[in-house]
């Protein structure tokens, strides 16, 4: 008997069994509708995806079998993924389905739940001896080879019904496959999961097979977290923290009378569809001006509208009335606020994120960047006396391998590196004529010559004295691009004796900077601006802060770090030429802004100047009540919400034809936005910087590393890898993770002692 009881009694037939058909693996509707559209689309639509009998989907790949033997022929694994999207039918094997989306809750995109698991079983070694294997399980229904030919997936029927106790099955699966020497693959325990059609001429069927049951010795126990958080992740995690705070909010009973906050909060709820309506009446109810009808009239408006409010406003409004639940963090993981920008800018984000596939954050943080390049020393706000700031921005971009987080970097910096280009044809001819005319004897020069100089924004590879130089050249701003964060870090006095690390602490500051050296005149600059970006894998931040934390260098970098970044699809959608173009406009009028050696300060506006007193005052109250790492983390925020108020009011600046005389109301509000954002990324990446990497391998894996020396050969570790059964491929695929690095051929050393 079964550690959990069951729904329902169930006796599996094949005949029954229905899937979802899609002809090409791309999302089912349209990004920019909410979950509500979403839904009441798909379930009306003529186009839905097919639904056929499971054994009719398993022999649909002889209508394939030319892309099929493409694929087989192809030994690039990219190549053959592309083929595969492009060109192949995929079922979902699990259950039918309204949508895809990701965005919406499972519970209501899944039309029926099949209660069968499809376990993939990739790169093996002999696969017809291995198929005959899994085959003899009494349990298998289905065992057929995958669509290239090199690994397989069986098909295993569940003495289960629920949705939810999926994700429990296939852990106690795929620990009797491991029993086995099978690795499982973890997506496997997807419910949404998609399979490519694929042709076996010599398939396994049992249709008398039996129901998997959890084993009687399967320890709850130890996977009850696990499960728990699988379970919770069904539901969008967006809309169960939205309803924390909701609930918070119904327990304080505030009114919301001002009529501003409500619309604010109205618009950011309508990102959530029909869910929305619901949190919206319980923030609205203790108002005195709340009418029902009104605000459903309202509300159905907002649904409808393309104004870009996100999600981080309605979270922004309920700490600015004191609404913090106690059971979420203190600060959540909240979208980026898009709607503090420009609709110019906007508009590029939206695109960019429609037609390449880049991540919201990442484009935003990257544009928001290149402006505050452009701004440089242009701009000094005075807060008070003795109190300036400028637009300085440390930004980290945080994303998996191959998630295409350097794309929107480079795309950002692009009007940045055009002038570059620009300034290195005029550099090239001036020192043509300079070499020129100084091959003339001095007699017959007509004038002193002077050596032309290079004026340059963005720097890759450079020692201290060079940027330093390089900034006197150019005292408006100075640019540094890594694009991986943690070999600039690695580098710190590579090349001298010295503190790089307190240079760059300094240089955070915008004050002057004095470079001392025994074989050359000292360099300094009185008024430095220099931003730093690069892009990071989130699990290379504990290395990034290694040693760092201390000194308060890790607190200075603003982290983009989504709460997920997913492997781009590819999609046929072109960016308008005219979004480049406008990005362009926007920066060149930018750099327009004078920029007086003496730096021409800017204040406050009076409202503006009470706003931001108001968010300082109450962010010092959380300080003093908050853990010390908190208050480090928060501190550096109160200079930040400055520079991210210089930028945007510079942006807007950038976008119309009005002037910069100071810095609005408007903008400052968007820095406190822009504050919590990073705040709460901020505290993501802690949990990085304070977690040892090693914490996420499993036992076997961990017996493993501490077993292998520093430096070891692929033979070596092999050896070692066999006496735990792990497969040699599998053992090889895990040398190209982060956990190693390939030194040589055939040698290579682990990252953490």
């Amino acid at each position: 008997m079964s550690t959990l009881e069951n729904t329902e009694s169930r006796r599996f037939n094949s005949d029954e069994i229905y899937v979802n058909v899609y002809k090409r693996v791309y999302p089912s509707s349209a990004p920019n509708q909410t979950e509500n559209q979403k839904l009441s689309d798909l379930r009306s639509s003529t186009s839905q995806p097919m639904e056929v009998k499971l054994k009719v989907f398993l022999n649909m790949g002889e209508e394939h079998i030319e892309h099929l033997k493409l694929i087989w022929s192809t030994d690039d694994k990219k190549r053959r993924s592309f083929l595969k999207r492009e060109y192949l039918s995929a079922g979902s094997i699990s259950g039918t389905f309204y949508t895809r989306d990701k965005n919406v809750p499972l519970k209501e995109k899944l039309k029926h739940y099949n209660g069968i698991i499809a376990l993939d079983f990739d790169d093996v070694q002999d696969v017809e001896a291995c198929k005959q294997k899994i085959a003899q399980l009494p349990y298998v229904y289905y065992v057929g080879l995958s669509a290239s030919k090199r690994g397989f997936y069986a098909i295993i029927p569940l003495d289960n019904a629920d949705y939810t106790k999926h994700f429990l099955y296939f852990v106690a699966l795929r620990k009797e496959m491991e029993k086995l020497g099978f690795t499982v693959d973890k997506a496997c325990s997807d419910v949404t999961r998609l399979r490519f059609v694929s042709y076996d001429p010599a398939p396994y069927y049992n249709e008398n097979c039996e129901l998997y049951s959890l084993p009687e010795d399967f320890d709850f126990e130890s996977v009850r977290t696990e499960h728990d958080e699988h379970t919770e992740s069904l539901e969008n995690p967006r809309l169960l923290r939205v309803k924390a705070y909701a609930t918070e909010w119904e327990k304080k009973k505030i009114a919301l009378d001002d009529y501003d906050d409500w619309r604010t909060i109205a618009m950011s709820l309508s990102n959530l569809g029909e869910a929305g309506y619901e949190i919206l009446d319980k923030v609205s109810q203790f108002s005195k001006n709340y009418d029902e009808a009104d605000n459903r009239k309202k509300f159905d408006e907002f649904l409808k509208s393309t104004r870009s409010i996100g999600l981080g406003s309605f979270f922004f409004k309920c700490q600015e009335y004191g609404v913090i639940p106690a059971n979420v963090p203190h600060y959540e993981m909240i979208p980026f606020p898009v709607e503090v920008f420009p609709e110019t800018v906007r508009k590029i984000i939206r695109e960019t994120n429609k037609c390449l596939n880049f991540s919201v954050d990442h484009i935003a943080s990257s544009l928001l960047f290149t402006a505050s390049v452009a701004v440089g020393n242009s701009v000094i706000v005075e807060i008070k006396n003795e109190w300036v700031d400028k637009a300085i921005l440390y930004i980290a971009i945080v994303g998996k391998p191959g998630t295409n987080k350097s794309a929107p970097l480079r795309y950002a910096l692009r009007p940045l590196v055009d002038r570059d280009k620009k300034e290195m044809d005029k550099y090239e001819r001036l020192k043509a004529k300079y070499d020129e005319e100084m091959r003339a004897p001095a007699k017959d020069r007509k004038k002193v010559l002077v050596e032309p100089e290079y004026v340059q924004i963005v720097l890759s590879d450079f020692t201290t004295e060079v940027l330093v130089r390089q900034h006197k050249i150019n005292p408006r701003s100075l640019a540094v691009y890594v694009d991986e964060l943690i070999g600039f870090i690695k580098c710190f006095n590579k090349y001298r004796s010295g503190n790089d690390e307190q240079i760059w602490t300094q240089l955070y500051n915008g004050g002057a900077v004095i470079v001392n050296r025994v074989s050359s005149q000292p360099l300094n600059i009185e008024d430095t601006c220099i931003g730093v970006i690069g892009t990071i894998q989130p699990n290379l931040l504990f290395e990034f802060a290694k040693g760092k934390t201390e000194s308060g260098f890790v607190d200075r970098w603003l982290f983009a770090y989504p709460d997920d970044t997913e492997y781009p699809k590819l999609n046929h959608e072109q960016l308008p030429k005219e979004i480049t173009k406008s990005w362009s406009e926007v920066i060149e009028k930018i750099f327009k802004l004078p920029h007086e050696p003496d730096g021409k300060h800017f204040r406050l506006t009076r409202d503006a100047m009470a706003v931001y007193s108001q968010w300082f005052n109450a962010l010092a109250d959380q300080k003093n009540s908050s853990s010390s790492a908190f208050a480090e983390m928060a501190t550096k925020m109160e200079r930040y919400c400055i520079r991210f108020a210089i930028v945007l009011e510079a942006l807007k600046y950038g976008c119309s034809d009005k002037p910069l005389k100071s810095i609005s109301v408007s903008s400052v509000k968007g820095g406190i936005d822009l504050c919590y954002y990073f705040m709460a990324c901020a505290m993501k990446a802690r949990k990085k910087f304070n977690s040892n990497p090693l914490d996420d391998l499993n036992e076997r894996q961990r017996k493993i590393y501490n077993e292998l020396p520093i430096t070891f050969s692929t033979a070596e570790g092999l050896e070692i890898a066999m006496e735990y059964n792990i497969p040699e491929r599998t053992f090889k695929d895990w040398l190209k993770s982060n956990f190693f690095k390939h030194i040589s051929h055939g040698q290579y050393e682990k990252r953490y002692k």
